[in-house]
């Protein structure tokens, strides 16, 4: 997999758990908005010794070949931590998909990154690691997520009732999926 991408304003990298003080810095900051959506996320993921702990399992799921989340950084600040794009559950054989995740800083929203980040990634595992389809669970609340997947080609499939639990309260998600030649890169 290839671990370090770049796009026209970022730099996309598969980070090691060196890293997690950025992180923790990144989710310190954005901590209101993402709780909002995101499952099991608590102040105790914030601690530098947990986040090392989850960075060092997900690098060594991403050298398996099952999973691989870039950070990712304006060009000119590559430590600076604006956002990140996940594929998890990446199956090989006869499915050729996986589940994909993003997130962007705050006060980055709105400028078209979150849209580059994820193009430039999906480009990148389609071309590079033969999948076929990708994956999104949205939550049915969530319009920028369900915005942005429409804008890049995802196709809405259905509903999947009450599929995550966030803040103790049961959420349906609309299902989408984007087949590799889908891509709308005409969006950049």
């Amino acid at each position: 997999m290839m671990l370090e991408l770049e796009s026209t304003r970022l730099v996309l990298r598969a980070l090691t758990q060196k890293y997690a003080p950025n992180v923790c810095e990144f989710y310190e900051k954005n901590y209101n908005r993402l709780a909002l959506w995101e499952p099991n996320l608590s102040k105790q993921f914030l601690l530098t010794d947990a986040m090392e702990k989850f960075m060092k399992a997900g690098f060594k799921n991403t050298l398996l070949g099952n999973s691989i989340r870039y950070w990712f950084s304006f060009k000119n600040s590559p430590d600076k931590l604006i956002g990140a794009v996940n594929f998890q559950d990446i199956k090989r054989g006869a499915f050729k998909s996986c589940q994909i995740g993003y997130k962007i800083d705050k006060d980055c929203s709105g400028l078209g990154l979150t849209t580059e980040a994820v193009s430039c990634a999906i480009s990148s595992l389609f071309a590079n690691e033969g999948l076929h389809r990708i994956e999104a669970l949205i939550a049915t609340d969530n319009v920028s997520s369900i915005k942005l997947a429409e804008k890049l080609g995802f196709l809405r499939e259905g509903i999947s009732r009450e599929c995550v639990n966030i803040n103790s309260e049961w959420k349906d998600c609309y299902q989408y999926s984007l087949l590799n030649g889908e891509l709308n890169n005409k969006v950049l």
